[in-house]
């Protein structure tokens, strides 16, 4: 045998066993069990006497390994547990109250719930039933949940555990007082164990994970209320600062420790033996096999028939996907030779919020303190300012944006967004330039957030309107370095014929606006669309050069565009450049009303370690 063959295959060898060490480092409690839990859904509604109705929706695949779910409650002080109940599909389950026992076969749990004690705490547990998806209704209430401190009332509690086995794919959280929304300014919201956001939305507080909870996550949540919304049965002596600066003290503990190299540590000595064989396989793996869109999905790769297609497309006159941004924002994220960046998403974002009457320019010398509260809260009809031509001296100045009514849609993206900018906004609900810049460095995690919620949502239109579909395929550079026998199947998305089409309608409609003065349709197209060309052109990032066009042809054109009108309406998309270069790094903010952490959230109350499946 040659040497180099013996190379080879010890070459091999060495990369096979390096993936494989590295696989029962970072990921031992998957290698256990092939059930998930896709989503979490979680409803909590407050009471006037500070007691809690939960109700948690978890939506499962079960594999059939195991018997029962769980859902350990330790730590719970003064509050208790009452109510618990389980439906799947309307049909409520059996009570078996405290006698349920752990140890049956699943046949006999299937269908029933009950309550188990351990020296913890309590155990809410239900059968899983029959291999296969499974939405699981769970619900429960608890006494004293809010707290009354001397300054505020409060709580600090544990909603989804650490160490779950499965810890679940994702996590919603919505918080609301039945027929009393919360407004601005009266509670201040805090979440921590997970990678998310939190933040106030149609007078309800909304927390979202922004990426899949491994088994150190846990989603703790901390709510501070002005005193009189609730009169709550449990007093706590001492002040609501005493149980913010326990959560935050932990908080600046896990931040300081985190490390994209955390992992290290637990599988140290096999990394170091393993070394050397790093520096082979590199060049084996830099070839792309797809295209990468967001942090999960993978699209398959152009055909050469398309990409070639790509290049010189056709005009295409209509605005594609029915005007979706995050659907186009992901094509184009595909497309060879278009560079667009969460910069460009944000400016059309801006543009919309502006020719929807979200937002407004304020115009030049207007004394903020006279603005106040006035455009939410009073729901005031929106006055702009006189029309002028004159946009773009304004590019120059800074720009100010006063927020006047929530997004009407159901957009993911749009609402995620506007809660970032209300937030940055402050008590005046005036966004300023200047106030960008410290605000995004201590938000870091909210930017995350919602490029994630944009991306999961233009993947979602993308299946919707049958312009892909998940398919199984083997991974290449698995099967041909390292030969671990059978091929590893892996699932993607792969446009179909109809995604193909939306593709090239998408690089068309940029040619057409590209070329709008040369096609010469100011007669064919209705002027009333030629906002929404503004929106489209700025993720295109042509915003600039298609609204001279149009007023070149149309001089009058920024009298009545809801974009252009009033002012620097362009100038917004400085404004969303220097939104995002604020997100420079992940920090966090211990006084902010509603900041979201990794770590921390010492101090709560309920939840614990553990559950799942078992």
């Amino acid at each position: 045998m040659s040497r180099m063959r013996i190379f080879l295959r010890l070459r091999r060898a060495g990369i096979l066993s390096f993936a494989l060490s590295l696989l029962l480092c970072l990921a031992p409690a998957e290698a256990s069990t092939s059930t998930t839990i896709e989503d979490i859904s979680i409803h909590v509604a407050l009471l006037d006497d500070g007691s809690a109705e939960i109700v948690q929706t978890w939506e499962t695949n079960v594999s059939g390994k195991g018997s029962e779910f769980y859902i350990p409650q330790q730590n719970l002080g003064d509050m208790a547990l009452y109510g618990f109940s389980v439906q799947e599909e309307g049909r409520s389950y059996i009570d078996e109250g405290w006698r349920w026992r752990t140890d049956r076969p699943r046949e006999e749990k299937t269908g029933r719930f009950g309550i188990a004690r351990t020296r913890e705490g309590l155990e809410l547990c239900w059968g899983q039933g029959a291999a296969g998806r499974h939405v699981y209704r769970v619900s429960w209430s608890f006494t004293n949940f809010v707290k009354a401190y001397d300054d505020y009332d409060a709580f600090n509690v544990r909603l989804v555990n650490s160490d779950m086995k499965p810890a679940p794919r994702r996590v919603r959280l919505t918080i609301e007082k039945p027929g009393r929304p919360f407004e601005q300014g009266e509670v201040h919201m805090w979440s921590f164990g997970f990678e998310g956001m939190i933040s106030l939305s149609d007078g309800k507080v909304q927390v979202f994970s922004s990426r899949p909870l491994s088994s150190t996550n846990y989603v703790t949540v901390m709510l501070r209320f002005d005193k009189g919304i609730f009169q709550p049965s449990s007093v706590v002596e001492g002040s609501f600062e005493r149980l913010k600066e326990r959560a935050m003290k932990r908080a600046e503990r896990g931040s300081a420790k985190s490390s994209y190299l955390g992992w290290l540590p637990d599988c140290w000595d096999e990394f170091l033996m393993l070394l050397p064989f790093l520096f082979f396989p590199f060049k084996f793996f830099s070839k792309r096999k797809g295209e990468q869109v967001g942090e999960h999905t993978t699209f398959q790769p152009l055909s050469k028939e398309v990409l070639r297609s790509l290049k010189e497309p056709t005009y295409w006159r209509e605005i594609p996907f029915g005007g979706n941004l995050a659907a186009a924002y992901v094509g184009l994220q595909m497309v060879p030779g278009v560079k667009v960046e969460p910069r460009d998403l944000m400016g059309a974002r801006f543009l919309r919020f502006l020719q929807q009457g979200n937002l407004e320019v304020v115009p030049a010398g207007e004394d903020l303190l006279l603005s106040g509260l006035s455009s939410l809260t009073s729901n005031s009809s929106l006055n702009p300012a006189p029309p002028t031509r004159s946009w773009w001296p304004w590019k120059k100045a800074g720009i100010r944006l006063r927020l006047i009514a929530e997004p009407g849609s159901e957009d993911p993206g749009e609402a995620v967004l506007f809660s970032i900018v209300r937030s940055a906004a402050g008590a005046n609900e005036v966004l300023e330039e200047r106030e960008l810049l410290t605000w995004g460095e201590e938000h870091y995690s909210l930017f995350r957030a919602w490029q994630t919620a944009e991306e999961r949502e233009g993947v979602r239109v993308f299946r919707e309107q049958g312009a892909s579909e998940t398919t199984t395929t083997t991974s290449f550079w698995v099967r041909r370095w390292l030969f671990l026998g059978p091929r590893k199947p892996f699932e993607v998305e792969t446009l179909t014929p109809e995604g193909e089409r939306r593709l090239m309608e998408l690089v068309g409609f940029r040619r057409y606006l590209q070329d709008f003065t040369l096609i010469n349709e100011r007669r064919v197209v209705e002027l009333e669309l030629w906002d929404d060309y503004l929106v489209f052109a700025a993720l295109y990032g042509i915003a600039e050069q298609v609204a001279a066009e149009f007023l070149a042809l149309y001089p009058d054109f920024a009298d009545r565009s809801a974009v252009l009108r009033g002012g620097p309406g362009l100038a917004i998309l400085r404004t969303a450049d220097s939104f995002v270069e604020s997100f420079t790094k992940p920090s966090y903010d211990p006084s902010s009303g509603g900041s979201s952490f990794s770590d921390g959230g010492d101090g709560s109350s309920g939840g614990g370690s553990g559950g799942g499946e078992r």
